[in-house]
């Protein structure tokens, strides 16, 4: 799934930015409806919002599924709002909601392993979703042997920052990134464009480049990382998982690098628009003949009446 938040030069602010920690006024909240395809998940559905609607620390709101609840702004404004975020299966384990709660700096709350843990290796390890999420057995929260309310208030501080951290540091990779809206009005404008940092469009290409050149050599190309045989990963998620991020040094380091990129892309945009002259990423630059790199150009076709 792609997030419905897009990073471009011209943003004011990071939605994940972990200087806006103290303003999330919620515990939790819940984005969605009870009602699902599966009666098992429905089920679930039903008991987190009744435990919810019954703790003035969470939030809930409701969706049905019609058109008037399709309010992106709104949805992502309230994940922005939120330490914990609720992410029950629905339909299928997997849902678009989460990629918005972690690109919003929110802590996701996974009831069900194939919602996130073994689905996407280029851009995600196994270990990352774990410090970055709490894991509670489906069937515990399904049968209220857990207050899924509770066990979240009882969290400490400490560790909810240190997995905010790691959300800040995976959320740029897991977003695609937009380049300026002005690049866009001439589609035969030739100049290139590329994020001054690696989102999901870049993982992906080169995850696809590295396992066609293991299938060519006839290496392994270690997807999927273990055999996804239900015994072996419920044995290790058949408790409840709130895994201590491990910071080190070097995992600061490379984030604040990153986010050194990311900002600096802004603030180069808005120094361009205050001088009146075009706006260009650090990454932004002309590469003829070597176009299969990057994502917008050149485009090779002839303005009408070029002939």
């Amino acid at each position: 799934f792609s997030s419905s938040f897009h990073w471009w030069e011209g943003m004011k602010s990071l939605p994940w930015d972990l200087s806006q920690a103290a303003l999330r006024n919620h515990t939790a909240v819940y984005v969605g409806s009870v009602k699902t395809l599966n009666p098992t998940n429905t089920k679930l559905r039903r008991a987190i919002t009744q435990q919810c609607a019954a703790d003035p620390a969470c939030h809930w709101k409701q969706l049905g599924h019609s058109s008037q609840d399709t309010n992106i702004a709104a949805s992502l404004t309230i994940y922005k709002q939120s330490v914990f975020c609720l992410c029950p299966p629905g339909d299928d384990p997997t849902r678009k909601a989460v990629v918005d709660i972690i690109v919003a700096g929110c802590i996701p709350v996974f009831f069900q392993i194939q919602t996130l843990y073994n689905q996407h290796p280029w851009h995600l390890t196994e270990q990352e979703v774990l410090d970055i999420s709490v894991f509670i057995p489906e069937w515990m929260a399904r049968i209220h042997k857990v207050n899924v309310m509770t066990l979240l208030k009882g969290i400490s501080p400490d560790v909810i920052r240190l997995k905010q951290e790691a959300l800040a540091a995976v959320a740029p990779r897991i977003q695609y990134a937009m380049p300026p809206p002005e690049r866009l009005l001439d589609r035969y404008d030739n100049a290139t464009w590329d994020p001054p940092f690696k989102d999901s469009v870049q993982l992906t290409i080169d995850g696809m480049f590295r396992r066609v050149d293991d299938v060519l050599h006839n290496r392994s190309t270690h997807i999927p990382l273990r055999q996804d045989y239900n015994w072996i990963w419920n044995d290790d998620y058949k408790n409840i998982r709130i895994q201590v991020p491990n910071i080190t040094a070097a995992r600061r380091a490379e984030r604040l690098q990153q986010d050194t990129l990311i900002r600096g892309g802004m603030l180069i945009n808005r120094e361009a628009k205050s001088a009146g002259t075009s706006v260009r990423s650090p990454n932004s630059h002309r590469r003829e003949g070597n176009a299969a790199r990057s994502r917008y150009g050149p485009i090779s076709k002839q303005k009408a009446g070029d002939k």
